[in-house]
């Protein structure tokens, strides 16, 4: 088992993707994110890796190009090993349709992306204690 606490997190935007890891170390160092730019690349990830080296979370941008995030989500569903890990959305968007498209799929939360750098502290301690709680919200 790896020695220290794993979310992987799937997001587009550099930019949103440094800011999001950066929060995530800044409240728990003994985090080791792994990025992917796209749910693809991290569908392919989980399904090569060994359970060992499974995250205890998966944070997924929705809007991202071939799988949004809602529908990644539905595909590692599909793996018995995925299913009970935690997996929350996060997004700009706060469209309706994008909520309940995401928690139908399976989404344990579906988190609004700060526009303020003092949000960040705090959507990052919201998914951490998703981590520590290992709750899958269901």
């Amino acid at each position: 088992m790896p020695s220290s606490l794993q979310i992987l997190i799937a997001e587009d935007d550099p930019d949103d993707l440094r800011l999001i890891k950066a929060a995530i170390i800044e409240l728990n160092p003994s985090v080791s994110p792994l990025t992917f730019k796209n749910a693809v690349l991290a569908i392919n990830y989980l399904m090569a890796c060994p359970d060992t080296d499974l995250p205890q979370l998966i944070v997924l941008d929705y809007n991202m190009p071939a799988l949004n995030g809602a529908e990644a989500i539905i595909r590692m569903n599909e793996s018995a090993r995925l299913v009970n890990i935690p997996k929350v959305i996060v997004s700009t968007s706060n469209t309706p349709t994008y909520i309940e498209e995401s928690l139908k799929a399976g989404a344990t939360d579906y988190l609004i992306k700060p526009t303020y750098l003092s949000g960040l502290r705090q959507l990052a301690q919201k998914l951490l204690e998703y981590c520590n709680t290992g709750s899958d919200g269901k």
